[in-house]
Protein backbone atom coordinates (compact mmCIF):
# COMPACT_ATOMS: atom_id res chain seq x y z
CA UNK A 1 0.00 0.00 0.00
CA UNK A 2 1.58 3.30 -1.32
CA UNK A 3 -0.13 5.33 1.91
CA UNK A 4 2.16 2.77 4.70
CA UNK A 5 4.78 3.08 1.98
CA UNK A 6 5.00 7.14 2.07
CA UNK A 7 4.32 7.27 5.93
CA UNK A 8 6.89 4.93 6.62
CA UNK A 9 9.27 7.19 4.26
CA UNK A 10 7.62 10.27 6.27
CA UNK A 11 8.94 9.12 9.63
CA UNK A 12 12.29 7.92 8.50
CA UNK A 13 13.19 11.21 7.39
CA UNK A 14 11.99 13.15 10.25
CA UNK A 15 14.03 11.04 12.08
CA UNK A 16 17.14 11.80 9.80
CA UNK A 17 16.33 15.36 9.97
CA UNK A 18 16.24 15.02 14.15
CA UNK A 19 19.64 13.59 13.93
CA UNK A 20 20.92 16.19 11.61
CA UNK A 21 19.98 18.84 13.83
CA UNK A 22 20.85 17.74 16.92
CA UNK A 23 24.40 19.92 18.64
CA UNK A 24 27.31 19.25 17.67
CA UNK A 25 29.70 18.23 20.07
CA UNK A 26 33.51 19.77 19.49
CA UNK A 27 36.60 19.82 21.01
CA UNK A 28 38.47 23.27 22.06
CA UNK A 29 41.24 22.55 19.49
CA UNK A 30 38.79 22.37 16.05
CA UNK A 31 39.52 25.13 13.91
CA UNK A 32 37.59 26.57 11.41
CA UNK A 33 38.59 23.94 8.38
CA UNK A 34 36.50 21.32 10.60
CA UNK A 35 32.99 24.13 9.92
CA UNK A 36 33.43 23.86 6.28
CA UNK A 37 34.08 19.95 6.45
CA UNK A 38 30.72 19.88 8.20
CA UNK A 39 28.81 21.66 6.18
CA UNK A 40 30.44 19.72 3.16
CA UNK A 41 29.72 16.50 4.98
CA UNK A 42 26.08 17.46 5.36
CA UNK A 43 25.69 18.89 1.67
CA UNK A 44 26.37 15.28 0.73
CA UNK A 45 23.80 13.52 2.85
CA UNK A 46 21.04 15.97 2.36
CA UNK A 47 21.42 15.71 -1.71
CA UNK A 48 22.05 12.18 -1.14
CA UNK A 49 18.13 11.72 0.56
CA UNK A 50 16.97 14.38 -1.71
CA UNK A 51 18.42 12.64 -5.01
CA UNK A 52 16.53 9.61 -2.83
CA UNK A 53 13.13 11.05 -2.86
CA UNK A 54 13.31 12.03 -6.54
CA UNK A 55 13.56 8.71 -7.55
CA UNK A 56 10.65 7.80 -10.78
CA UNK A 57 9.45 4.88 -8.07
CA UNK A 58 8.67 7.93 -5.20
CA UNK A 59 7.29 10.12 -7.28
CA UNK A 60 4.75 7.74 -8.82
CA UNK A 61 3.73 6.64 -5.39
CA UNK A 62 3.57 10.15 -4.25
CA UNK A 63 1.45 10.80 -7.55
CA UNK A 64 -1.28 7.87 -6.80
CA UNK A 65 -1.55 9.14 -3.43
CA UNK A 66 -2.28 12.92 -4.94
CA UNK A 67 -4.71 11.24 -7.04
CA UNK A 68 -6.62 9.48 -4.24
CA UNK A 69 -6.44 12.64 -2.73
CA UNK A 70 -4.56 11.29 0.87
CA UNK A 71 -3.87 13.23 3.67
CA UNK A 72 -0.63 11.51 3.48
CA UNK A 73 0.51 13.71 0.86
CA UNK A 74 0.40 17.22 2.73
CA UNK A 75 3.13 15.72 5.22
CA UNK A 76 5.52 14.23 2.56
CA UNK A 77 5.41 17.74 1.20
CA UNK A 78 6.57 19.18 4.66
CA UNK A 79 8.98 16.78 4.77
CA UNK A 80 10.96 16.90 1.17
CA UNK A 81 10.75 20.92 1.80
CA UNK A 82 12.71 20.59 4.96
CA UNK A 83 15.02 18.62 2.91
CA UNK A 84 15.08 20.94 -0.08
CA UNK A 85 15.52 23.44 2.80
CA UNK A 86 18.76 21.47 4.22
CA UNK A 87 20.34 20.82 0.97
CA UNK A 88 20.46 24.55 0.42
CA UNK A 89 21.39 25.96 3.01
CA UNK A 90 24.36 23.26 3.51
CA UNK A 91 25.18 24.21 -0.39
CA UNK A 92 25.15 28.00 0.37
CA UNK A 93 26.93 27.79 3.31
CA UNK A 94 29.45 25.69 1.71
CA UNK A 95 30.05 28.59 -1.18
CA UNK A 96 30.52 31.58 1.19
CA UNK A 97 32.94 29.11 3.86
CA UNK A 98 34.62 27.57 0.85
CA UNK A 99 35.67 31.91 -0.11
CA UNK A 100 37.41 31.76 3.40
CA UNK A 101 39.35 28.85 3.24
CA UNK A 102 42.46 30.64 1.55
CA UNK A 103 41.93 33.52 3.99
CA UNK A 104 42.22 31.06 6.63
CA UNK A 105 45.38 29.30 5.11
CA UNK A 106 47.91 31.23 6.86
CA UNK A 107 46.01 30.35 10.70
CA UNK A 108 47.32 26.52 9.48
CA UNK A 109 50.87 27.12 8.10
CA UNK A 110 52.34 30.61 9.22
CA UNK A 111 54.11 31.63 13.10
CA UNK A 112 51.88 34.18 14.79
CA UNK A 113 53.79 37.05 13.77
CA UNK A 114 53.10 36.11 9.55
CA UNK A 115 49.27 34.91 11.01
CA UNK A 116 48.56 38.44 11.88
CA UNK A 117 48.94 39.85 8.88
CA UNK A 118 45.93 38.16 7.49
CA UNK A 119 43.52 38.78 10.19
CA UNK A 120 42.17 42.31 8.57
CA UNK A 121 41.10 40.35 5.53
CA UNK A 122 39.96 37.88 7.40
CA UNK A 123 37.54 39.57 9.47
CA UNK A 124 36.71 41.39 6.58
CA UNK A 125 35.98 38.00 4.53
CA UNK A 126 33.56 37.01 7.52
CA UNK A 127 31.95 40.25 7.74
CA UNK A 128 31.03 40.69 4.06
CA UNK A 129 29.53 36.38 4.65
CA UNK A 130 27.60 37.85 7.62
CA UNK A 131 26.09 40.61 5.47
CA UNK A 132 25.44 38.53 2.50
CA UNK A 133 24.93 34.47 3.15
CA UNK A 134 21.51 33.81 3.67
CA UNK A 135 21.87 30.92 6.16
CA UNK A 136 24.98 32.01 7.96
CA UNK A 137 24.06 35.21 8.49
CA UNK A 138 23.08 34.21 12.07
CA UNK A 139 24.85 35.60 15.36
CA UNK A 140 25.18 32.19 16.59
CA UNK A 141 27.03 30.69 13.58
CA UNK A 142 29.62 33.90 13.12
CA UNK A 143 30.09 33.22 16.62
CA UNK A 144 30.65 29.53 16.31
CA UNK A 145 33.27 30.23 13.34
CA UNK A 146 35.36 33.20 15.69
CA UNK A 147 35.57 30.36 18.42
CA UNK A 148 36.99 27.99 15.87
CA UNK A 149 39.03 30.76 14.39
CA UNK A 150 40.45 31.39 17.84
CA UNK A 151 41.11 28.12 18.45
CA UNK A 152 43.29 27.52 15.61
CA UNK A 153 45.11 30.52 16.74
CA UNK A 154 45.81 29.42 20.60
CA UNK A 155 46.65 25.91 18.55
CA UNK A 156 48.71 27.84 16.36
CA UNK A 157 50.52 30.31 19.08
CA UNK A 158 50.80 27.31 21.13
CA UNK A 159 53.12 25.27 18.65
CA UNK A 160 55.01 28.20 18.49
CA UNK A 161 55.52 28.69 21.95
CA UNK A 162 56.59 25.25 22.51
CA UNK A 163 58.52 24.53 19.48
CA UNK A 164 62.32 22.96 19.90
CA UNK A 165 64.60 25.67 20.77
CA UNK A 166 68.59 25.80 18.43
CA UNK A 167 69.49 24.78 21.92
CA UNK A 168 66.76 22.30 22.94
CA UNK A 169 68.17 20.55 19.19
CA UNK A 170 71.70 20.68 19.69
CA UNK A 171 70.96 18.98 23.21
CA UNK A 172 68.81 16.43 21.74
CA UNK A 173 71.52 15.60 19.34
CA UNK A 174 74.01 15.06 21.70
CA UNK A 175 71.80 13.08 23.84
CA UNK A 176 71.35 10.65 20.60
CA UNK A 177 75.03 10.81 19.86
CA UNK A 178 75.82 9.89 23.22
CA UNK A 179 73.88 7.28 23.53
CA UNK A 180 74.98 6.19 20.05
CA UNK A 181 78.22 5.69 21.62
CA UNK A 182 77.56 3.35 24.41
Amino acid sequence: DCEEVVTQWCQKVRLFLAESDQIRQEGESVGPDAELAYWRARMAKFDSVRMQVEQPFVKRCVGLLQVARSQVVADWSQVVGRISDCSNEAKDNVKYLYTLDRILEPLYRSDPVNMMESVPGLLSAVQMMYSIARYYSTPQRVTGLFVKISNQMIVACRAYILRPTPADEEKARKEKAAAEAK
